[in-house]
């Protein structure tokens, strides 16, 4: 290992905030402590990303003219009938209730309002557009994280008991939404580990519907089908899932297609005595001369190999890179320096990004961007 190589990179990192998430992967890295994992998500809020503000119900109450798209009470309880009251009072309209055991109240709603499940809430665009009001005290902020990991805009949301503080950082989307990455209407964009589709989504809906190919990887069959089912769905064109890993070259391997209490097919990856078998490519032989212009990587540790067999298109297009770094504590390093040792012109930027699934876990997801 070439130490003054990593020095070297180290200081043509982009931003503090890069530098600050490297030095505590190194940390980890050494270590093995998780608290350098926790301490980065904390301090990187405290240091880069300034709290916002969960305002009252009493802001919406006040400022009723700002909601014309009508508000969604959120959590069945107590508090509901009332919460119905003051928005009715001030002729805010009250689309639907979100509540976890909708089912209850099928087919009449309450109150003459229709009661919708949380995945329902999540998925329909047009619910973003409401003020969302948390009705139940208790589990206000649980619930209004879960909203804002789901892409709602905390100006959107109100609790019903105080406010509260929170960074946007940890729900913050990855790949995408950066401020240093721009995307334009002709770009060629690869998915390596389509999982469900979900990531395809979320760069249509970052670049508006306007781009040239989509090529995926996505050995797992179940993902794969139901990556093809999220394309169909979307109505996507020009879009190409391929049923094989990317590595470093052609070949076959034991994958285990579930991996981890809570991730099950989302962990799904190579592994000695794994439950089936995969094929592999490279992405320089299945893309061909294809003019990339941004890949996409989170592949459960295997993205070295993978960036080894795409090592000529990174060098022929120069694409915009996203690239998972936090199945391997090595990664931090052998991920970064690989590319710089091909690329070195690329502008690297390091973010962490801490999810907060359905079940409450947090995930502790660094991502290395360069363009």
């Amino acid at each position: 290992m070439d130490y003054a190589e990593i020095r070297t990179f180290y200081n043509t990192l982009e931003d503090e905030e890069s530098r600050f998430v490297f030095r505590h992967r190194l940390n980890y890295l050494f270590t093995g402590d998780r608290k350098f994992l926790y301490d980065m998500t904390a301090d990187s809020n405290r240091l880069f990303h300034p709290a916002k503000i969960i305002r009252n119900i009493k802001h919406l109450l006040e400022n009723a003219n700002q909601f014309t798209q009508g508000a969604i009470i959120y959590s069945m309880g107590e508090n509901t009938a009332n919460c119905l009251k003051q928005l009715n009072d001030k002729n805010i309209k009250v689309i639907a209730i979100c509540d976890l055991l909708y089912q209850q109240w099928q087919p009449d709603g309450y109150m003459g309002s229709p009661v919708i499940s949380p995945e329902e809430l999540v998925k329909n665009d047009e619910y973003r557009k409401c003020a969302v009001v948390m009705s139940n005290a208790v589990w206000q902020q649980v619930n209004t994280d879960t909203l804002i990991t789901h892409g709602f805009s905390s100006d959107n949301i109100f609790v019903i008991e105080g406010q509260y503080n929170f960074t946007n950082y940890p729900y913050k989307p990855s790949y995408f939404q950066q401020d240093f990455i721009n995307l334009y209407d002709n770009e060629t964009y690869v998915d390596v580990g389509c999982y469900t589709g979900d990531t395809i989504k979320q760069f249509f809906d970052a670049c508006k519907g306007k781009y040239k190919k989509i090529y995926g990887f996505e050995p797992h069959p179940v993902n794969f089908k139901t990556t093809n089912e999220t394309v169909k769905r979307l109505g996507l064109q020009n879009v190409h899932i391929l049923p094989n890993g990317a590595w470093s070259s052609e070949g076959e391997f034991a994958f285990i297609s579930e991996y981890g209490d809570a991730a099950k097919a989302g962990g799904a990856r190579i592994m000695d005595h794994g439950d089936m078998h995969i094929k592999t490519t490279t992405i320089d032989k299945a893309l061909g001369d294809e003019n990339v212009t941004f890949i996409k990587m989170d592949i459960e540790g295997a993205e070295l190999e993978a960036l080894k067999g795409a090592e000529n298109t990174i060098k022929r297009c120069k694409p915009k890179l996203a690239i998972c770094i936090y199945h391997k504590p090595e990664d931090i390093v052998e991920i970064p320096m690989y590319l710089f040792s091909i690329m070195p012109d690329y502008r690297f930027y390091l973010r962490h990004h801490n999810f907060i699934w359905k079940d409450g876990n947090q995930t502790h997801d660094t991502v290395l961007y360069a363009k």
